[in-house]
Parts: C-alpha cells; sequence; structure tokens
C-alpha cells in the first residue's frame, strides 16, 4: 500500500531522499513532460518552502500511458538513480561521481480528474 505522500516531502529539503526505499501511495502530480521511459511531474497545491522540489520523475520503463496536462496519483517505491557515464565520458569515468535523481519507480499510476494546462 504505501505511506501517502507529496512531491515535496518525498524530494524533501536535502539533497538525498529521506523517504529513499520506501514504498509511497497516493502522490498527486499534473504531468508535465513524458520521456521514453517515464514522465515528469508537478505538484498541483506546492508547500511554501523554498528549499524543497515540487516535481519529481516516475520511472515506467517503457513508454509511459499519460499525457502532458494530465492529473495522475502516483504509488511506488522512492529510489536515487545515479546515472552512468555517457559516450562523451573522459575513458576510465564510472559515472559514479554523478548526482543522483530522485525518482518514484515500479510505479501505480491513477487518472485523477482534469488534468492542467
Amino acid at each position: 500500500v504505501g505511506v501517502p505522500a507529496r512531491i515535496h516531502e518525498i524530494q524533501g529539503a536535502a539533497h538525498l531522499s529521506s523517504l529513499d526505499g520506501e514504498v509511497v501511495s497516493g502522490v498527486p502530480g499534473v504531468v508535465t513532460a513524458r520521456a521514453s521511459n517515464g514522465f515528469y511531474m508537478q505538484d498541483p497545491t506546492p508547500d511554501a518552502d523554498p528549499a524543497t522540489s515540487e516535481g519529481i520523475f516516475v520511472f515506467t520503463s517503457s513508454s509511459p500511458a499519460v499525457a502532458v496536462g494530465d492529473a495522475v496519483l502516483v504509488g511506488g517505491r522512492v529510489q536515487e538513480f545515479r546515472g552512468g557515464c555517457t559516450p562523451s565520458c573522459d575513458p576510465g569515468s564510472s559515472g559514479f561521481d554523478n548526482l543522483t535523481l530522485t525518482e518514484i519507480v515500479n510505479p501505480s499510476v491513477t487518472p485523477a480528474g482534469p488534468g492542467a494546462a
């Protein structure tokens, strides 16, 4: 089932999420962009803390079944993803110096009413 959460609670004010590894549920958002392996969403009612982020990536591993502007509720496991070295990295670079991206993995995505422009 998971812990109900908002994006700013998942992101927190630190670089790494305090919910890393935890299962969350009912995370509300509006889809802001699609990728080939997931989508970005933003909280429609942000908090007033400039130290917390209101956006997060939802990793679906394949083309997501959402459109930009869709309102959704997402559940899944919070994970800190560290991207590997790209072909443009220096020889011998492993990507371990890269910063992590907080994301929701193994998601369940439910439509949540009318979206936003």
